[in-house]
């Protein structure tokens, strides 16, 4: 893609960006509220707290990355919601022009990668992010870079490249921890890939494998040897045990509550009118969460330290999952539906869309038309997967990793978004082998050329 390409799409990323800025209420709440005040601390030099009086002990209950990245345009302009807005907006612009480069690594064709480029800026659910202090925005982005850094070692199995997709996704740990894990599965992909090439190809991969999990390793001891220092808290995957217990939990629901749950994952706006009272629109607060809320309140009130809390939790979740194996395989499945509900656009769920099309069938059209769409995009995504050859099987490694993960851990719509880029790019992949019918030849021509550049 050309510079003036680029520009083009920066210019209509931040267009999308500036109409939810315009049309949303530009509120923090609940873990928004969390998230600014921790950068907002950072930024007055409290370190990670969310105390807004001292004393200001660090949290280490929540990843790092996010609110440091925050602190520092807050120390300059001052913290305000308008100036996570304006940092958010240019990571879903770089978001969008990186997206441009996977598809052009992937189908080797400068129009595709414009088009898939246009179509990740103008995305609603992204461009809608942006306008909330959630990590949403910059973990794509980090996710993107790190893909499309990956993507890059594997061509000629590049050690310089590897290291720096290994800071890149160490900075993505660092955001959320729910990646960890996946470096090292990528690593052991490229191994894979060029294993029936020639001997010095083989070790070179296996090089590049090592070079790219070590480097992401980096940011996190790095991190990790600062904290100790600083006698703070700190893991690499805050409240895994706490996520899981909320996820094992559903194996316990009774049958009344297995249909609740149900009618909850297809619609949070269609279960709460079928159940009234139970706060289904709700996530924090909501009747499937409120249990682990209350649970972790009550062992606090009793003196318990996070880490005895930490095992409390743990034995409790391994209980769980040990006398339910089968309901918590089986609830996998609204798991999946909900964690690919990623579409739905958040500000269709604000107060004033509420007011406007909240006694119509128009609102709970949309939300419906948006749900939807989310399982095409997915069934897409595995059809740009199969036609998209070696290039092709990162990006599908990555999306496959999320949704695995989270059949595993409690998910919610907006876990997705990360990978969102990831489905429209697969998604457009697979609609152009529809389209235009390239012979293998030709196809096999344009990835040698990307290759090569």
């Amino acid at each position: 893609m050309s510079r003036r390409a680029d520009a083009v799409v920066v210019l209509l990323a931040l267009l999308a960006a500036t109409f939810f800025w315009l049309t949303t209420e530009r509120v923090n709440r609940n873990d928004a509220s969390l998230y600014f005040q921790l950068a907002k601390n950072v930024a007055e030099g409290h370190g990670l707290s969310s105390m807004k009086e001292p004393p200001h002990n660090w949290v280490g209950s929540r990843e790092p990355l996010y609110p440091l990245m925050l602190g520092i345009p807050f120390r300059v302009f001052g913290a305000s919601i308008g100036t996570v807005f304006v940092v958010q907006a240019l990571l879903h612009a770089l978001t969008a022009v990186l997206a441009g480069r996977i598809v052009l690594q992937i189908a080797g064709s400068a129009r595709a990668a414009m088009v898939g480029a246009v179509v990740v800026a103008v995305f609603p659910t992204l461009a809608n992010y942006t306008v909330y202090t959630m990590r949403e925005t910059a973990f794509t982005f980090l996710v993107t870079l790190a893909t499309v850094l990956t993507m890059a070692v594997m061509p000629r199995a590049r050690v310089l490249v590897a290291a720096v997709a290994g800071l890149a996704w160490g900075a993505a740990i660092l955001c959320r921890g729910v990646v960890l894990p996946l470096p090292v599965l990528l690593a052991g992909l490229l191994v894979v890939l060029a294993w029936r090439m020639p001997t010095a190809a083989r070790m070179a991969a296996v090089r590049s494998a090592v070079v790219l999990v070590a480097f992401t390793a980096l940011p996190i001891v790095t991190w990790s040897l600062y904290t100790a220092r600083a006698n703070a808290d700190f893991s690499a995957t805050p409240r895994a045990w706490q996520n899981l217990y909320v996820r094992a939990s559903k194996a316990a629901l009774t049958a009344d509550e297995m249909k609740m749950y149900a009618v909850y994952c297809l619609s949070e706006s269609l279960a709460d009118r079928m159940f009234p009272g139970n706060n289904l629109r709700s996530v924090g607060e909501g009747y499937f969460y409120r249990g682990a809320s209350e649970k972790l309140v009550a062992m606090r009130a009793h003196g318990m330290t996070p880490a005895q809390i930490e095992d409390r939790v743990r034995d409790e979740t391994l209980a769980l999952i040990a006398a339910h194996p089968i309901a918590y395989a089986a609830t996998s499945v609204f798991e999946f539906v909900k964690f690919n509900s990623f579409f739905q656009v958040p500000l269709l769920n604000e107060a004033p869309a509420e007011v406007r099309y909240g006694g119509t069938a128009i609102l709970l059209g949309l939300r419906g038309v948006f749900k939807v769409a989310g399982f095409v995009l997915f069934a897409l995504t595995l059809v740009g997967a199969y036609v998209s050859g070696r290039a092709g099987l990162i990006v599908a490694a990555v999306v496959l990793y999320f949704n695995g993960v989270h059949l595993v851990l409690d998910s919610i719509g907006r876990y997705a978004v990360p990978v969102a880029p990831l489905y429209l790019l697969l998604s457009l992949v697979a609609v152009r082998a529809l389209v235009v019918r390239e012979t293998a030849v030709e196809r096999k021509a344009n990835l040698v050329a990307v290759e090569a550049r």
